[in-house]
Formats: C-alpha cells, structure tokens, sequence
C-alpha cells in the first residue's frame, strides 16, 4: 500500500480539484503533481532569465538570492471551521510557491487571484504575488505590492525584494538601504546577506562587502551562491590565490573559476572611482 505525508497527499489532491481532476487516486495525484511541478521547459518559464541576465548576474555563476526563506507569522486559535478554511489557504499558498519555485510565475499569480475570491486577501498573498511580479519584470506592480507590507510579519521579505528591484534598476544607493533595512529585520537569513554582501560589491565597498558575504558562509555554509560571491570578492579584491584555494576547495572548476574571473574585472573599489 502507498505511504505519503500527510501534507503533500492534501497539496496534491487541491491542485488535482484545481486543475478538474478530483477523481484521481494517491499514487496518479503524486504523478500528476510532479510532473505539474516539474514542466518548466516553455517560454513562459524563461521569462526572469532573460531579465535579469544583464542587471543581477543571474546568468552566470553568481546573482542575488531569490530563494529567500518564508516567514512564518504568528497565528491564534479558532474554531474547527475556520481552521479547516485557514489549512486549505495555507496549502494553496504552498502550491503558489512551488509554482514560484518552478519559474511558473504567470500560473502563481492566476492562483493568487483565485485565492483571494476564495479567501480573501492576506499579507502573504501580496508578498508571494510581489515576488512573482519582481520575477516577471513587472517591477511598479511588486514594488507597490511589498510597500503595502511595511508592518506585517513578511516586511523583511518586502525590504529584500524591493533592494531587488533597485538592484535591477542599478539604483545602488537605494537597493544597500533596502538590504540593510531586510537584514536588520532578519539578521540570521543568509539570502538576505548575500545579497547585502553583493549590493556592496558591485558599489565597491569590498570591507563591507566581506563583512556580509562572510557572516552569510558561515550561516549557510553549503550555499555554492554564497560561496562564488566571496571568490568574487577575493578575485575583484586582487587576492587571486586566496580565491583560487577557495575554488578549489570547493570543487570550482576552471571553467567556472574563469567565468567569476571574468566577472570580477567589472568591479572596482570606490576609492578607485572617479568622482
């Protein structure tokens, strides 16, 4: 007899309900749900990619964090009613991030539309539809969407992703005052230093930049994001021994040791700018 978890058991028969399939037993729901979860091959699913390429690295071998962890907010008791209504959300909204998680970013705000007919609107609604827009490129409708979350439990998440859009927009002054504000909301998320930790980077600040990347490594340890940004670093810093050891350390291969070194010419310290 099949044995499944509980939970993706229930997120697989709510996406089976929402896709007209109701019917189906455990073993087909589970088959139908990763293979649902698992198609990202059309255009649609390459849409940030080509965005992003240009203005976050996300075509090489370091970028920003986009996997920042969720937020959990605080939730008091309620009757067996609304707690099955608020289950049902909660596993919605899981199928939402897995479809963000999959790059199905049209799909994830079609289904927080559906959402918010069923239930209503919510803080985590406008966050996960924020992030989807940022990731579409339709940065005014995210950046309107995380400023409406300035006093929710997902604000860290809403200063991270509108240092993002600033990111994007090489707005450099205006995307370090978001980071540091998600940071300092969140001290322990590592994504959220990373990306402090490039911010600085790519505004020249090495010392700063060290300070971050280095806190976010030892948070996150096996994050290969993390680590590419310190080689980075030590390459742009001209310590190019340190981040070859570091390379190697890691299993960077030279392919990828070469594309990070290729990188690293673009940046220079401040001091060394022109004013």
């Amino acid at each position: 007899m099949l044995r499944v978890d509980r939970s993706v058991l229930a997120i697989a028969r709510l996406w089976a309900r929402a896709t007209g399939r109701p019917g189906a037993g455990p073993a087909a729901l589970l088959m139908l749900f990763a293979t649902a979860l698992s198609a990202c091959t059309s255009p649609t699913h390459r849409v940030e990619q080509g965005i992003d390429q240009a203005p976050i690295g996300r075509a090489g071998v370091m970028k920003f964090n986009d996997e920042a962890a969720r937020p959990s907010p605080r939730r008091s008791a309620a009757p067996a009613n609304q707690a099955a209504t608020a289950s049902d959300s909660e596993l919605h909204n899981e199928l939402i991030r897995g479809m963000i998680a999959q790059d199905q970013f049209y799909a994830a705000v079609a289904h927080i539309q559906a959402q918010r007919v069923s239930s209503g609107d919510s803080s985590e609604l406008r966050w996960l539809e924020g992030d989807a827009r940022r990731r579409l490129g339709e940065l005014s409708e995210a950046e309107r969407l995380f400023n409406t979350l300035g006093d929710s439990a997902y604000a860290a998440h809403a200063q991270h992703g509108l240092g993002l859009i600033a990111a994007r927009r090489r707005q450099e002054e205006r995307a370090l005052r978001h980071l540091t504000s998600a940071v300092a909301l969140h001290p322990t998320a590592a994504e959220f230093r990373n990306d402090l930790g490039y911010a600085y980077l790519r505004a020249g600040q090495f010392d700063a930049a060290l300070r971050q990347l280095a806190t976010a490594a030892e948070l996150a340890p096996d994050d290969p994001r993390i680590r590419n940004n310190l080689i980075l670093l030590l390459l742009a810093s001209g310590d190019t021994q340190r981040a070859r050891d570091m390379a190697d350390n890691s299993d960077v291969d030279a392919a990828g040791f070469a594309r990070l070194q290729a990188q690293a010419r673009q940046f220079t310290p401040a001091t060394a700018r022109r004013p």
